[in-house]
């Protein structure tokens, strides 16, 4: 897997507080209105954290995902407190930016 580099870009500046539990409810939320372009750019920043911080190897064939997701046809799902903190600050501000467009 190439490096994404859209997960670059968003790791700038990344709060080192704690992710709050209310706005990981709000990221689920926020998940199931994704159209589907904005879904994989979702899943592919999940996977670049877990292929930088975790050793993962995202293989699309076997539907393996970091951190107990789970891909139901076209659906996405993650239990966001398994999402390590950083990477909530991440997703968070990825849907911050595709929520305005």
């Amino acid at each position: 897997m190439e490096p994404y580099n859209l997960y670059h870009t968003l790791n700038n500046n990344v709060p080192s507080k704690k992710f709050p539990a209310t706005k990981k409810k709000t990221l689920q939320a926020k998940l199931k209105t994704l159209d589907d372009t904005s879904k994989e750019a979702f899943l592919m920043l999940i996977c670049e954290h877990a292929r930088l911080n975790d050793d993962f190897k995202y293989i699309p064939e076997e539907e393996n995902l970091p951190y107990k997701g789970i891909q139901n046809d076209e659906d996405i799902v993650f239990d966001f407190k398994e999402i390590p903190n950083q990477l909530c600050w991440i997703l968070s501000k990825f849907l911050d930016v595709v929520r305005k467009n």
